[in-house]
């Protein structure tokens, strides 16, 4: 059988693919157009006074988030979606960290938790938990 080159493969999924979308009953959205994997909250907006705001609860978000509150200062992480880690606690789960010295600081204290380069997405999310319990950012 004749391989399809990746260029074939890439223009037909970006061919097929909104056809595809229009044949699946989705719920209009509140704003059309505008697809999510869940329904965002609803959440009334108001204002936080802090001193470092991070967007994001991915791996550098929640790191950061501990410096910042290590140093002191008042933390807010903002996670749009409902788990903290990105990549880690999505199904990334293998590491390819090589030599342990070019690990260092918080990300060995996360590997630390772990036990080991290869994990379960479960056990990132609960390591970065972990690592933010005894600080005092405030996750939205």
């Amino acid at each position: 059988m004749k391989q399809l080159a990746p260029s074939f493969v890439v223009v037909l999924f970006a061919i097929t693919a909104p056809l595809l979308s229009q044949a699946v009953d989705l719920p209009e959205p509140a704003i059309p157009g505008l697809r999510y994997y869940y329904p965002p909250a609803n959440v009334e907006p108001r204002v936080i006074e802090t001193d470092v705001c991070i967007y994001g609860g991915t791996c550098a978000g929640v790191v950061a988030a501990v410096q910042a509150d290590r140093m002191g200062q008042r933390v807010v992480l903002l996670e749009f979606g409902k788990h903290l880690g990105g990549l880690s606690s999505g199904g990334l789960s293998h590491t390819d960290g090589g030599d342990a010295v070019v690990c260092g600081g918080i990300a060995r204290e996360f590997y630390n938790q772990i036990g080991q380069s290869s994990f379960r997405p479960s056990d990132a999310e609960a390591a970065f938990e972990k690592l933010l319990e005894p600080t005092n950012v405030v996750v939205r």
